[in-house]
This record gives C-alpha cells, structure tokens and sequence, in this order.
C-alpha cells in the first residue's frame, strides 16, 4: 500500500527573502500548515513558494498560492512560484491560472550573478 510521505513545510529565510517548501501533498487537510508557513515570512520583501517536493495539490492548495499572490500584490513584496513536476503545474494549466503567477525553474535564478 502506497503511503505519502507526511506533509511539512521548510522554511529558509535570508535577510532579504524567504523560500517556503512544502513536502507531501497540499490539500485540504495540509493547507493551514502551509498557510502558517507562508505568513511567518510575508514580512521579507521576496518569498518563493518551491512547489518541487509536492506530490499533491488540490483547489485549497491552488487557492492558497492565488491568496499570497495577491497578499504580495497588495502589500509590495515579491512572491515566485518554483515550477513543481509535470503533474502539479498541469493544475495551474487546467485551470488557466498559470498566467497571473510568476514562475521560475529554482530559487537560484532569483540570486544576483557574482
């Protein structure tokens, strides 16, 4: 029998940024954990969502990111998305809201070149 791996959410904060990594599946169940996690950093000026450990999101997971997007959007600070495997970002396409996001491949393409 197939068990998922237990819901967590990594948080890394730097000075200026903060990035969030959910683990498991995001769902009804796990979206206030996530939710936590996001908020807890919704003071640094840039917060990526790496959506790269999810096995699983449903619409309250989808509603989430949508909801801190426009947090970012109302209060001034940058929110990315890492792209997540084929199955996760087929969500935002089925859905069409893959357009109002702003994804990137890593948060390393975020990092100034030295």
């Amino acid at each position: 029998m197939f068990r998922p791996e237990p819901f967590r959410c990594d948080v890394k904060e730097g000075r200026a940024s903060a990035v969030v990594t959910p683990h498991g599946e995001l769902d009804l169940e796990t979206v206030e954990e996530a939710r936590a996690a996001l908020r807890s950093v919704s003071t640094k000026p840039s917060v990526t969502l790496d959506l790269r450990r999810l096995s699983f999101i449903d619409s309250t997971g989808l509603r989430l990111i949508l909801e801190i997007d426009a947090h970012a959007r109302q209060d001034g600070f940058n929110f990315f998305v890492v792209r997540g495997k084929h199955d996760i970002q087929r969500v935002f396409e089925i859905t069409g809201t893959g357009n109002h996001l702003a994804f990137i491949d890593a948060p390393e393409d975020l990092e100034p070149p030295t």
